[in-house]
């Protein structure tokens, strides 16, 4: 995976994730998935914000942008974990992104999911019209592996300039047991 500064926004993790070698997260994150665990969700959402304020929190109204949930769902993980930070936060969830095409991120290869492609709910469009640079745009998910979520969603976004990721587990692609996950 690129490092850090290969991203045009910042990427802030609550933890490593090294599939394989830490097999209490690993469980945790499986167990997490869908929409199951929305107490963990907050009590992890919680902690994390507590850990983040030591780092400048931006004085801008703070947008907290769920990924995009698989199938047909509403509420899964990744808006849990949303729903989470805005509340420790005091922010708003604004769950305006769409998946462009129905692509399947578990099992695919690297070069596929760097295709991902996001658009703005069209119920949302205002929000890309209003002025950018007074909000903090922060995406939500549950892991980060090789990035190409958050840049979809930046994009769709229409590259912000306060837009920063906030994920549970940053996910190594280093490791050998990852490469069975892609």
């Amino acid at each position: 995976m690129p490092s850090h500064e290969a991203y045009p926004y910042p990427i802030v993790s609550f933890y490593k994730w090294q599939p394989g070698e830490s097999d209490i997260l690993s469980n945790l994150l499986v167990s997490l998935k869908g929409r199951r665990g929305g107490t963990a969700w907050t009590y992890l959402a919680e902690r994390f914000v507590t850990q983040r304020m030591g780092r400048e929190i931006s004085e801008f109204p703070i947008q907290i942008i769920p990924a995009p949930p698989s199938g047909s769902c509403e509420i899964d993980h990744a808006y849990l974990w949303a729903r989470g930070l805005a509340a420790a936060l005091g922010a708003e969830v604004v769950p305006c992104l769409v998946k462009s095409k129905s692509t399947r991120q578990r099992g695919s290869a690297r070069r596929q999911r760097q295709r991902i492609k996001m658009d703005l709910n069209e119920k949302y469009s205002s929000l890309i019209n209003s002025p950018s640079s007074q909000k903090l745009w922060i995406f939500a998910d549950d892991v980060l592996t090789t990035g190409s979520t958050a840049n979809a969603a930046y994009e769709a976004l229409g590259c912000p300039e306060n837009f920063e990721v906030w994920v549970l587990g940053h996910r190594s692609l280093s490791c050998e047991a990852s490469k069975s996950l892609l």
